[in-house]
């Protein structure tokens, strides 16, 4: 009888000591701005590299990029009638990192 209790403490043991594995993972999150009035840029698509992932900004000029693999990114912030603009944004895991995008109008 004792035999049964002792295997089941030790796999909840081992079970609570692995790694977390959301600490493999990170967040990038910022504001794509106008950069000669610093107003927010609603719309605006903000494309992250290597992965293909976008998303656009609300009105708040915000975007959020959420559980993300840990390695560097180009992120390309752009708008039509705007200046592209490239960033490179190292992770880390379990981090986040908050940017701003400054877009010119043309």
């Amino acid at each position: 009888m004792k035999r049964p209790l002792m295997i089941i403490t030790l796999a909840a043991l081992f079970t609570a000591c692995n790694p977390l594995e959301y600490d493999n993972f990170a967040t990038i999150s910022g504001i794509v701005v106008d950069v000669d009035d610093q107003s927010p840029i609603e719309g605006a698509t903000v494309t992250l590299n290597p992965s293909g992932k976008y998303r656009y900004t609300d009105n708040n000029g915000y975007f959020q990029f959420l559980d993300i693999d840990v390695e560097p990114y180009d992120i390309l912030g752009q708008k039509d009638g705007y200046s592209s603009y490239l960033k490179h944004v190292p992770t880390v895991a379990g981090g986040s990192e908050n940017i701003i995008i400054p877009l010119k109008k043309k």
